[in-house]
């Protein structure tokens, strides 16, 4: 039977509680407020519901390619039974994150945390075969880096599916994520120091990225595709639909990195219907974040936290 491991020491629920009253005090945030201010872009891009669809693969991809990562999905998330409910259950942290009060900021830190106590084994060769054997444990800076950055990254690409960005405004919301990360507990000497930082730290990895029986690239973390993680991409969308039309193979392909497109349905359309398809489902996209009524296009966490605030963004 496994045993829960405890928490590193800037983990527990104390230091959780110092470390988030820390950040908001010096930011000069009431609690009402959480981790940021009026007006955070990280809340800007987090609000529409559309661009979950945008984003979810995006995100998934890229985690679930660092062995790590994807070894411990295997083992301890239901994503082959329920991938939706899975999923689902990030969607609420970052919701709790971005949108809470300081208090709720505290309290989704603490579940995360208590969360993946169980969550360490070995990685076995189907996930990564020359890293067979080695053990894995939560609390990793590089790999709770790693997965951040991706759900960062992929809120971001999303957003610039709607309209482009400037370098000032992906750095500002890269800051935002940073916040997050310092809340989490991840070493503020690890972070990249801003979006282009970050797109250098991801792209270096992501250049290195091996696949099936190859040995992984040193590098750490050492990103790499073989049986584990097409089992796991496999299930999303053996068990998942996204919305509108039905055009998951085709958005799949479109938001999925270039190095990682191996873990894209099988059934993907041809080039030119998959482009057309691409096209059809950013113009409805993009239809109902501009056009839609607030109760469509807007989450309910943003809506909840727009009530309680005033904040309009």
């Amino acid at each position: 039977m496994a045993i829960p491991l405890p928490p590193p020491a800037d983990l527990t629920d104390n230091a959780i509680d110092a470390r988030v009253d820390l950040l908001c005090t010096n930011a000069g945030l009431s609690p009402n407020l959480g981790l940021f201010g009026f007006g955070a872009p990280i809340r800007r891009i987090a609000r529409y519901t559309p661009l979950l669809a945008l984003g979810g693969f995006h995100a998934l991809v890229q985690q679930i390619s660092n062995p790590v990562v994807g070894q411990g999905v295997v083992d301890h998330s239901q994503f082959e039974t329920d991938p939706q409910g899975r999923l689902d259950k990030t969607g609420k942290f970052l919701n709790a994150v971005i949108y809470g009060t300081r208090a709720q900021v505290k309290e989704a830190i603490k579940r995360y945390v208590s969360g993946h106590k169980t969550v360490y084994g070995t990685i076995t060769a189907d996930t990564c075969p020359n890293r067979a054997g080695e053990y894995y444990e939560p609390y990793k800076d590089e790999e709770r880096l790693w997965v951040l950055a991706c759900v960062l990254d992929a809120m971001i690409f999303a957003m610039e599916q709607m309209a482009p960005m400037t370098q000032v405004q992906r750095n500002k919301a890269w800051a935002d994520g940073r916040r997050i990360a310092r809340a989490l507990g991840i070493p503020q000497s690890i972070l990249p120091a801003d979006h282009a930082a970050l797109r250098s730290w991801m792209n270096l990895r992501l250049s290195k990225v091996t696949y099936g029986t190859a040995p992984s690239d040193p590098i750490r973390p050492g990103l790499h595709v073989h049986k584990s993680a097409h089992k796991i991409s496999d299930a999303l969308w053996a068990n998942a639909t996204l919305p509108p039309f039905g055009l998951g193979e085709s958005v799949a392909w479109f938001t999925t990195p270039p190095p990682l497109r191996t873990l894209c349905p099988a059934n993907t359309p041809p080039p030119l219907v998959a482009a057309v398809e691409w096209v059809a489902f950013l113009l409805a996209t993009r239809a109902v974040v501009y056009f839609a009524p607030d109760a469509i296009r807007y989450s309910e966490a943003f809506l909840a936290y727009r009530t309680r605030t005033g904040d309009p963004y």
